[in-house]
């Protein structure tokens, strides 16, 4: 009877002990089951959203962040390109270039519907990332998040919301990984790029082409092309790591409307036109009554457009507004100063000053190839607008000079 009793709580004991070994395991091991079965069940992907012509910041397109979850069915996007338009200062530290963007949680059909709702076109690329790369994106994501680490000092060209998932995602693949070198490295300026995508709008081109300096026309290499939603798509498709491509396939979720051309004259008409009434009425009136006013508001204009240059070379934080060669021609003093010179009374140093400005407005009309700043072509009409305009004030200081002899 007592051995039945000892073989019967042996037995017990050995289930009981056998139990205990299969939970410790289960709680030791089921964790990292649960996060591989996690890591299977999760889609990372990058979206290029195409471009718009609503706004000006539409005209580059855009790029997001997808993280898919089966497992709980959550379906987010890390949005880079959010800035707070009620912020205090919002437009002074905006054109100052002191406005931080910030990365922010989205639904993903929430971030779809608007872009349909806008016609514009979203291209998806699913990542052909292992769990652990996978981790390390999510874990750097949710680490941008928080409020201490969600905000950055946005620059147009160097840390956009297209660099921004760029560097992260490439920091989580691997130190060794590296986008393929494509034939257009190298190919193209910076501010080309920006033409290619302003050519809807001459006028925003004009605009751009004003305010931005010498640096844009620097060549571009393959990770400055990727400012571009649309280049670092195309380097997504293109680049392999350890022999397998980073995208394992890729959809379009909805094809766009073709943008809207807005129906705008050409800038180079507009001021063509204004040279050729000018010229027209030089031959026909030639009475210097309407010429000396005209002059004077030419050069004014003018000279507003180069102080404008000159606070955003000087007061701004903008990399690009710096070294800005149209302040050759846009020179700053001819507002106020066209409204004065009629007055000053030594005409030797007004003519000086004016044949000085007339020889560099003329040298960057001959020069025009060569300058290592590429101007807007609308700029033509200007200079030989301003030209005139220094030619007729120069004319009227020499007939003062001559009626007070």
């Amino acid at each position: 009877m007592k051995t039945f009793f000892q073989t019967f709580f042996y037995c017990e004991l050995r289930k009981i002990q056998n139990l205990f070994v299969i939970s410790f395991c289960f709680i030791l091991f089921y964790p990292n089951f649960l996060q591989a079965e996690n890591n299977d069940n999760i889609e990372i992907s990058l979206l290029t959203c195409g471009t718009g012509t609503e706004e000006v910041y539409e005209a580059f397109g855009h790029t997001a962040i997808r993280i898919k979850n089966k497992s709980d069915r959550t379906d987010l996007i890390y949005n880079y390109g959010m800035f707070d338009f009620y912020e205090e200062d919002f437009l002074s530290k905006f054109i100052r270039g002191k406005l931080l963007y910030y990365v922010d949680t989205e639904n993903f059909n929430d971030f779809l519907f608007s872009y349909m709702q806008a016609g514009r076109s979203v291209r998806e690329q699913v990542l052909n990332l292992n769990d652990e790369q996978k981790e390390r994106l999510q874990k750097a994501l949710n680490e941008n998040l928080l409020p201490q680490n969600k905000y950055y000092l946005y620059d147009f060209i160097y840390n956009n919301c297209s660099t921004q998932p760029r560097d992260l995602i490439k920091k989580s693949i691997g130190e060794d990984f590296q986008f393929k070198t494509l034939q257009t490295e190298n190919t193209e300026t910076i501010r080309e790029l920006i033409d290619k995508h302003t050519t809807y709008n001459e006028w925003l081109d004009l605009g751009i082409d004003l305010l931005l300096g010498g640096r844009t026309d620097k060549i571009a290499d393959k990770y400055t092309r990727m400012f571009l939603p649309e280049e670092l798509m195309i380097e997504f498709d293109s680049t392999y790591y350890h022999g397998q491509p980073i995208v394992s396939h890729s959809e379009m979720l909805f094809e766009g409307d073709s943008p809207k051309t807005p129906n705008l004259i050409h800038p180079f008409i507009v001021f063509s036109l204004i040279l050729l009434i000018v010229i027209l009425s030089q031959v026909f009136l030639p009475t210097f009554r309407w010429q000396l006013p005209v002059a004077i508001s030419i050069l004014s204009v003018v000279g507003i457009v180069g102080w404008i240059l000159v606070f955003m070379w000087f007061g701004t934080d903008h990399y690009l507004t710096k070294w800005n060669l149209n302040l050759l021609w846009a020179i700053p003093f001819y507002f106020p100063l066209a409204f004065f010179l009629t007055r000053l009374k030594d005409i030797r140093w007004i003519q000086i000053c004016i044949a000085i400005c007339r020889t560099i407005l003329f040298f960057l009309l001959i020069a025009w190839p060569f300058n290592p700043q590429q101007f807007h072509i609308s700029v033509v009409p200007i200079l030989l607008l301003s030209i005139w305009s220094l030619g007729i004030i120069g004319k009227n200081e020499f007939k003062l000079s001559k009626s007070d002899f």
